[in-house]
Parts: C-alpha cells; structure tokens; sequence
C-alpha cells in the first residue's frame, strides 16, 4: 500500500505541475486577449468581435484548473472555523470528513455529466473564428477539475485513514506556492543588510 501511495504522490504532483502550468498558459493567453482588444477598440477603432466569447471561455478553464491546483495545495477544501482545534486526532478526522464529502460530490457530479456532455456538442461557439462545440468550453474543463479533485481526494482520504487512529493528517501534495512561511525574519533582515536594501 504504501509503494502504492508514493507511486499515486509522485502521479499526483506532475498533474499538479501540469495544472500549474496549464494555469500560467491561460492565465498569459487572457492577458494577451484581453490586451489586444483594448488596443483594437480604443486606439485602431475596430474591436475584435470574439474576444469577450474566448475571454469567458479561458476563465471557465483557468477556474476549474485552479480549483484542481488550489486542492493539491490543500487551499481549496477546508473547514476553517474549526481548524483552530489543536488536536492531531481530531484534524486528521476533520480532513477524513471533508475530502469524503468533496469525493462523493465529484463523484455525484461526474456521474451526471455526460448527457450535459452530449448536449453542449452539438453546439458550436458563437462568435470565435472557428466552430468549436461548446462541451469543450464548459463540460470538458468541469470534468477535468473533478477528476483531478477526485483523485486528490481519493489520495488524501487514503492517506488519512491510513494514518489512523492517532496519527496527523497528510500533508498536502505541492507546497503553497507564494508563501514564505518557512523563512525566519532575522534571515531576511540579515539578506537585506547585505544587499544594502533599505
């Protein structure tokens, strides 16, 4: 089981890093849309008509993509209001409850999903340059966040109930990228001496 878990954990971060980047590449795509419509509306008067369609489109992929990130960084599912208790026991249950609730929800959802699915394909965009069906912009990226959630919770409830009955909840499978929790005060106080940065 536990070669089993470290295969799914090495898995379960190349998804991450995919997602991350995935993210970055959408994120960079939406600036640059949005950025070229201004520039053709307001200085060359001819705004480009399927920006806002495509720019709606990258958001619905960017917030299923994040949502995916955020859960493998374990930002995205978490019952703040009783994290404060202290007890290992008793966040260890805490985490077992919530990543059960957040895999029979995508569970739920992706159960459900196809016939949606089916739907949204025979539609096409509307205003892009190419028809594109339209499943590929709201059913796809649905079941692409649930099914990395899906599997994260799988991986994480796995984890802690293995950690039972008195161990500590799993750590989360990529770090929280931005923060800066781990560096002491005095060190960058020391760094900024240093560089003369003041």
């Amino acid at each position: 089981m536990t070669n089993l878990l470290c295969a799914a954990r090495r898995v379960l971060r190349a998804l991450g890093y995919l997602e991350l980047s995935l993210a970055i590449l959408i994120l960079v795509g939406l600036l640059a849309t949005i950025g070229s419509q201004v520039f053709s509306r307001y200085v060359l008067g001819q705004p480009l008509i399927w920006v806002e369609e495509m720019a709606s489109y990258m958001l619905i992929w960017l917030g299923f993509t994040a949502a995916a990130l955020a859960h493998k960084q374990g930002r995205h599912i978490k019952i703040a209001m009783l994290s404060g208790i202290r007890s290992p026991a008793f966040q260890l249950w805490l985490v077992i409850f919530a990543e059960g609730v957040a895999l029979a929800f995508c569970l739920i959802v992706l159960g459900h999903l196809r016939k949606p699915m089916m739907i949204e394909a025979r539609a096409t965009s509307i205003g892009l340059p190419i028809d594109i069906p339209k499943h590929w912009f709201f059913s796809v990226p649905l079941a692409f966040g649930l099914t990395s959630i899906t599997l994260t919770s799988l991986y994480n409830l796995l984890g802690a109930l293995r950690s039972l009955p008195d161990g500590a909840p799993p750590e989360p499978l990529l770090g929280k990228f931005g923060d800066h929790e781990e560096v002491d005060a005095d060190e960058i106080e020391r760094a900024l001496e240093v560089g003369n940065i003041r």
